[in-house]
């Protein structure tokens, strides 16, 4: 399993049962355990478990320097900045570098937030966003009950609201070093059908390769493996790189990912 977004991973709640016994206090935790799965492919760490990485102190919310130093301890090298709203955006371009970022609540409208919280508290940023025209970014808001009826996977919080609520609290993030590095070849388990009047199959993710047959239009076939990096080909004027590999005969093959839809 890989986390290709921040996005795509299991949101982390303080109120959930792995926060015990500082669900309260966890929200700081909580982001790091979010961009932590996320660098290391896991559905779960543990939220009390980070925070005993950095501090043994109960009843009381953790700090940013040990926030770094409960994300460092788990694998991922990073720093506490202070980072004006665009540098913030500049990091989250990418869609692999989520950053915990520090908040006034009291900016935010309860019904941005999902909750009447309105002290300084900790979520991750995941992505850059628009919703209805309006910029911001996509985060796991912490502060939830996971079957709660305002409970929501991502918030959205609006440029309007977060930005103040940053320089209030005096912009400061805790900030990976470096963007996640994903594989560009993994496994795609998924069925296919064929939309070319005849496809290619190649003995590797390129055009440059050897055929060594074809499919014709409407065979459906399952994937064991995508390459997204692949040799470069040209579809209605438009360059793509995305291959899907499958077992034909014992053997690794490849056809063009362009020229197909799933099944």
């Amino acid at each position: 399993m890989v986390f290709i977004s921040p996005l795509s991973t299991e949101s982390e709640l303080q109120w959930d049962e792995d926060s015990k016994p500082n669900q309260g206090y966890n929200c700081g935790p909580s982001s790091v355990e979010k961009v932590a799965n996320y660098y290391k492919d896991l559905r779960q760490y543990g939220i009390e478990r980070t925070r005993d990485l950095a501090t043994s102190r109960d009843k009381s919310g953790t700090n940013a320097a040990e926030q770094k130093d409960m994300l460092a301890r788990r694998g991922v090298p990073c720093s506490v900045q202070r980072l004006s709203p665009t540098d913030i955006k500049a990091k989250l371009k990418s869609t692999r570098r989520p950053l915990v970022l520090w908040l006034h609540m009291a900016e935010i409208p309860d019904s941005i937030k999902g909750h009447p919280f309105d002290g300084n508290h900790a979520v991750t940023a995941l992505a850059n966003g628009v919703v209805n025209d309006e910029p911001g970014i996509w985060v796991n808001e912490p502060n939830q009950h996971r079957d709660g009826t305002k409970y929501r996977k991502n918030r959205f919080f609006p440029d309007k609201y977060w930005i103040p609520a940053s320089a209030a609290i005096g912009k400061y993030v805790i900030v990976p070093d470096a963007d996640k590095v994903i594989p560009t070849r993994r496994p795609l388990k998924k069925r296919w059908v064929v939309t070319a009047m005849a496809l290619h199959i190649r003995t590797g993710p390129s055009a440059a390769t050897r055929s060594v047959g074809t499919m014709s239009k409407g065979k459906t076939f399952t994937s064991n493996l995508i390459e997204t990096q692949g040799g470069k080909y040209i579809v209605n004027g438009r360059v793509y790189d995305n291959w899907l590999g499958f077992i034909r005969d014992g053997k690794q093959r490849w056809v063009a990912k362009a020229y197909c839809k799933e099944a």
